[in-house]
């Protein structure tokens, strides 16, 4: 009697050992599972965001453009209202030296007038020139502003690769701690000092039965659990 209660009250503490582990893999498998859930959702938050930042530079650079667009025609408006400008005081002076009686291609009249015509022309340009001068700065403005949501989107998308990767390892380690925490690590040449109170085999081991002979370890082995080949693991699995 004494044995069998030895032997049930070992059966039962492995049983135990072996629950107490099957548990714990799982309430692993449930933290890493949430942990991966939120990894991936912030993968997909950081993937969304970098999308946006793309959709983001390419209507700043859009934007820029008809701004630019607008900017130029209106500096090309200005400077035809110019010329035209010059042309119409140029032929009121005309008309007035003919009026006068003077000759308009020579002498001080002709130096007045090459001289009103180069301003008049120097004048279109400034406006040509400052035209122009504004529609390079809100080009540069625009691509600066599409290079800073360029820049955010791959740093998104960085963020995105690093929540990819915990995920991974996440998932790697539920399913290894799982499995870690329902098999048996127990040396290699038996089954003595099992963990989390799964000692059946080193009590049956040591026990002998009255006139039936001895339970081993390596017969508990041979019917009730798988050890890996040598030199690979010390882990054992129930059949």
């Amino acid at each position: 009697m004494g044995m069998v209660a030895t032997i049930v009250g070992g059966v039962v503490g492995s049983l135990v050992g072996i629950a107490s582990g099957i548990a714990g893999g799982v309430a692993d498998y449930y933290n890493n599972q949430a942990q991966e859930d939120m990894a991936r959702f912030n993968q997909q938050m950081a993937e969304r965001n970098a999308a946006q930042e793309n959709i983001n530079a390419a209507a700043a650079q859009a934007r820029a453009n008809a701004a630019a667009e607008a900017e130029a025609a209106e500096y090309a408006r200005k400077e035809q209202l110019e010329r035209e400008k010059n042309a119409k005081l140029r032929g009121y002076n005309l008309a007035v030296q003919g009026y006068s009686g003077m000759a308009s291609d020579q002498g001080s009249s002709l130096l007045v007038n090459i001289d009103n015509a180069v301003n008049a022309e120097l004048g279109a340009l400034d406006i040509r020139r400052i035209g122009e001068n504004a529609v390079n700065n809100i080009r540069y403005e625009g691509e600066l502003n599409a290079f800073q949501h360029r820049l955010n989107a791959t740093q998104y998308l960085g963020e995105a690769a690093n929540y990819k990767l915990q995920r991974n390892n996440l998932r790697a380690n539920k399913y290894g701690s799982l499995m870690k925490n329902i098999f048996i690590d127990t040396p290699a040449a038996g089954f003595e000092g099992m963990t989390s109170g799964a000692s059946l085999g080193s009590s049956i081991g040591s026990m002998g039965g009255d006139g039936g002979g001895t339970v081993t370890t390596a017969a508990l082995n041979q019917t009730n659990f798988t050890k890996q080949p040598a030199g690979t693991s010390h882990w054992f699995k129930l059949k």
